[in-house]
C-alpha cells in the first residue's frame, strides 16, 4: 500500500491481491488492489481489519472488535459490469426526475 511502511499479502486471485497494512499510526486495515486501484476494507467499528483470501468476487478475512473480540467476515465486490449498470440506471433516474 503505497504510503506505508509495512504491507502484506495474504491471497490472490487473477490480477486481485489481498492483505493488510499498518498505517503511521500503528493501525492495522484490510486492502484489496486490482492491479490499478488500492482499496482500505476496514470493518465498521474494528480496531484492526485484514483480509486474507480471496477467490473471484469473495474477499474473507477477520478483524478484531474495539473489546478484543476476533471475528470472521465475507465480503462481496460488485462485478464491474454490476456497477456499470447501477451507474447507468442512476443516470436515467436523474434524466426522468428534471
Amino acid at each position: 500500500m503505497p504510503g506505508t511502511d509495512t504491507t502484506f499479502a495474504l491471497g490472490i486471485d487473477g490480477s486481485n491481491i489481498v492483505g493488510g497494512y499498518i498505517d503511521a499510526s500503528g493501525g492495522q486495515h484490510g486492502f484489496l488492489y486490482d492491479g490499478i486501484t488500492w482499496t482500505t476494507l476496514d470493518m465498521p467499528g474494528a480496531s484492526w481489519t485484514v483480509a486474507r483470501g480471496i477467490d473471484g468476487s469473495s474477499i474473507v478475512g477477520d478483524y478484531y472488535d474495539t473489546s478484543g473480540w476476533q471475528h470472521g467476515f465475507i465480503y462481496t465486490t460488485p462485478e464491474p459490469a454490476t456497477i456499470l449498470l447501477l451507474g447507468l440506471g442512476a443516470i436515467a433516474m436523474i434524466r426522468k426526475t428534471r
